[in-house]
């Protein structure tokens, strides 16, 4: 019973630091220690070692990373490292961003 409360009382939102990662799991430094984690369905950026990231830590121990939320010094990843958009599955969207008719953050979109 008090390791349940243990791992109730150890839920919650933090962030940490991707210190490795092998396929989706990955392993996490920050306020929680060392933390084995996997990426959520929804964090759409492929966390990287050096990324921070947010953790949700569940009831049942389970971590996941919800969101890359700083990348690490883009230098060190090389001149031309350009962050992909990953997803299980086929994407699907109004425009398609490669034949360059995606608005661009200058422009006003009707």
């Amino acid at each position: 019973m008090e390791a349940l409360a243990q791992a109730y009382n150890d839920s919650g939102l933090t962030s940490g630091i991707v210190r490795a990662r092998d396929g989706d799991a990955l392993l996490t430094a920050g306020s929680f220690g060392l933390v084995r984690a996997r990426r959520a369905e929804g964090c759409l950026l492929q966390p990287e070692p050096g990324d921070t990231v947010l953790l949700a830590r569940l009831d049942d121990g389970n971590a996941w990373a919800i969101s890359v939320l700083q990348r690490a010094d883009t230098h060190a990843r090389g001149d031309e490292a350009v962050d992909r958009v990953e997803a299980p599955g086929p994407l699907r969207g109004d425009r398609d961003l490669h034949d360059g008719s995606a608005p661009r953050f200058d422009e006003r979109v009707d």
